[in-house]
């Protein structure tokens, strides 16, 4: 192709093959493997940096090509960008060879570019911008260049056409939606360098039908997976800490382990890593496996007969709503090993009178406690940094509410003084907008 050539000598003494190496032009023609050196595209228009030591191209101007070629210098100074939307619309542009003197592409650069089959992304690149190639709808393949720390919000959003993809392992950051929308993306290898996959990163991706997440990866964000609707198996590490709410929803096909009238996910040494759901909503009791590390969102939502459960020492996450409802629950003990709370977990668990928080919570999600109004006492860990919007509102019968770490609070942004236990209770159950913090380090 116009950037490499493949399975290439590396040396001309030498019979050592790569998998690729870029082109070395001279006289028109690439030294080692003969391929013409490509006519850069005339026309097109360019903005000088501020530092007026590189060109940035801005727009496709007068340039009628439909093989697009960047050129790498421009009035004598390197192209070292090419600019938001600059390309966006050009839906006669069906192929583009980006020289290695770019190293960022930006906000919606070659966005709704429908034609678009083919795209030569050079190792110089660094940064893509957001929505970069969102709904370029004929683009088959791509190839994330090596060095690139993440993949940008929407990168190839909406790529319709897009059956494979080469992340290498540079990357550490598949960023939000980015490759939400590809129906045609039948298999994604993740790189042991990932420790995040972004909310409604695949969402969509209809013909997946297995995922295997690597150990370096820490958080699964909401939605991450959401409809995948060939999505068969997954295999999740124990390293994960953090699954956003949605994040496997209507996976119709998926594959659990079951326990104890519940359904999980993990891998192959440990099945048990995320608790899904109850498959009985009449249970009165549950011990989750020791295994699990994360009870996933609306895990328990409405289990209006349970009464108790038991949660193990390793868990590190209470979803978004895992408990709201749950109507007959009296007391909860919640583990040192879990950060934190979730959205609405335990919302209307109208019975709630004991909750006993472990010194590892550093947040308390919005509305977690809400209407919680048999619960008449609570104590902060010193180990919380924020108790979001509304999370103890409506706890009509709650008078103490004891602070463990008494420097540093702020209730909307202003100083409070925690000392008062019934003061504290006063305002934490009143339905207002205002968030604590603590940012202190003693």
């Amino acid at each position: 192709d116009s950037a490499y050539h493949w399975h290439a000598a590396t040396c001309e003494h030498a019979d050592q093959v790569a998998d690729k190496a870029a082109h070395v032009y001279g006289n028109g023609a690439c030294k080692i493997c003969g391929r013409a050196e490509s006519t850069a595209s005339e026309g097109l228009v360019y903005s000088q940096e501020d530092d007026a030591h590189s060109y940035t191209v801005v727009g496709i101007g007068t340039c009628t090509d439909s093989d697009l070629v960047i050129p790498a210098v421009y009035n004598g100074l390197p192209v070292t960008g090419i600019g938001e939307e600059a390309f966006s619309h050009c839906t006669s542009l069906t192929s583009v060879a980006i020289p290695n003197s770019v190293t960022r592409i930006g906000f919606k650069a070659f966005y709704d570019c429908t034609s678009l089959t083919s795209v030569l992304i050079p190792d110089s690149v660094t940064i893509f911008g957001g929505y970069a190639f969102w709904m370029c709808s004929s683009l088959t393949a791509v190839t994330i260049p090596d060095g690139m720390t993440e993949i940008g919000y929407g990168a190839f959003c909406a790529c319709n056409s897009l059956t494979s993809v080469l992340i290498p392992d540079s990357v550490t950051n598949i960023g939000d939606y980015a490759f939400s929308s590809c129906p045609s993306l039948a298999s994604i290898t993740i790189p042991n360098s990932v420790t995040r996959i972004g909310y409604y990163a695949f969402e969509g991706c209809t013909s997946l039908t297995s995922v295997s997440i690597p150990d370096s990866v820490t958080q699964i964000g909401s939605g991450a997976f959401k409809e995948c609707t060939s999505l068969t198996s997954v295999s999740i590490p124990d390293s994960v800490t953090q699954i956003g709410t949605y994040a496997f929803a209507r996976c119709s096909q998926l594959n659990y382990t079951h326990y104890d009238n519940a359904d999980y996910l993990g891998n192959d040494q440990n099945p048990y890593v995320v608790l899904i759901r109850t498959t009985d909503h009449e249970i009165s009791s549950h011990a989750l496996h020791p295994d699990t590390r994360i009870i996933y969102g609306y895990a328990f939502q409405y289990c209006t007969s349970l009464t108790s459960v038991s949660i193990p020492d390793q868990v590190t996450q209470i979803g978004c709503y895992a408990f709201q409802g749950c109507t007959s629950l009296t007391s909860v003990s919640i583990p040192n090993s879990v950060t934190r709370i979730g959205d609405d977990a335990f919302r209307g668990c109208t019975s709630l009178a004991s909750v006993s928080m472990g010194n590892g919570v550093t947040g308390i999600g919005q509305e977690a406690f809400c209407g919680c109004t048999s619960l008449t006492s609570v104590t902060i860990p010193g180990s919380v940094t924020r108790i979001s919007i509304l999370a103890f509102a409506g706890c009509t019968s709650m008078t103490s509410a004891i602070f463990e770490k008494k420097d540093g609070w702020q209730r909307g942004g202003s100083p409070v003084d925690v000392s008062d236990p019934a003061r504290n209770a006063e305002m934490l159950q009143k339905k207002d907008l205002s968030m604590w913090e603590n940012n202190s380090r003693a």
